[in-house]
């Protein structure tokens, strides 16, 4: 996670609006459920097709913009980990290449085979997708929120299984 939050810092700008993407996306996804619950209070019970036009047409507003948000989110993500994927690769191979043959010779050629793929490892971590992943994860406080505001008692039962999935993540980790 420190290396998460190092790349995040080398480059401020992109992490603010990397934030700031997730912050919109997060609440952009607040509008399908709003609009279930709109439609269910608002149209069956008084039946204004107006109403159910405009809310239609709020919610793939909604969507679309959600979209696009994620969009931008993933092709700012794979910026974060540019440089640092360069330079990790750059320090791997030179390794490598100023390593006396003597010494390669002696380690089995499975071992370097592995050395080598590390690098793919670590940049596979720090893709843009789990990035954003991660980013997203800060937001689970924002949909519980939600949730609370409609119900107490839900938003209870939903902090127990956050509290239970972070729980067994840090055990299994």
């Amino acid at each position: 996670m420190s290396e998460l939050f190092s790349r995040l810092l080398k480059r401020p700008g992109i992490a603010l609006e990397l934030l700031l993407a997730s912050l919109l996306i997060n609440a952009l996804a607040l509008a399908s459920p709003i609009f279930v619950i709109l439609i269910l209070n608002r149209y069956v019970a008084y039946g204004v097709d107006a109403t159910l036009l405009t809310l239609t047409a709020g919610g793939l507003i909604a969507v679309v913009l959600e979209f696009a948000f994620r969009l931008a989110r993933i092709r700012l993500a794979s910026c974060i980990s540019v440089q640092p994927d360069r330079d990790q690769s750059l320090r791997a191979f030179s390794t490598l290449v100023l390593a006396k043959s003597t010494s390669l010779d002696r380690v089995l050629p499975g071992v370097r085979r592995e050395a080598v793929a590390q690098g793919d490892v670590v940049q596979t971590a720090y893709s843009a997708p789990n990035i954003a992943t991660v980013l997203d994860m800060a937001f689970a406080l924002l949909f519980i929120a939600a949730v609370f505001l409609l119900s107490p008692a839900l938003a209870g039962v939903a902090c127990v299984f956050l509290a239970m999935i972070v729980l067994a993540g840090g055990i299994s980790a």
